[in-house]
């Protein structure tokens, strides 16, 4: 299996629909550069 391309926020992969949040910070060294920490919050509601 291939690694998935995508860096951040809503995204698809095969059938499943996915959100890839930047995290909120590092472990070990800090390698985060020009990318401000998030912190996503989601509101999950019936169809």
């Amino acid at each position: 299996m291939e690694g998935f391309a995508q860096i951040d926020g809503w995204g698809t992969y095969d059938k499943a629909q996915l959100y890839i949040s930047r995290g909120i910070g590092c472990t070990g060294y800090p390698v985060r550069l020009n990318c401000p920490p998030e912190v996503t919050l989601f509101t999950l509601r019936t169809a």
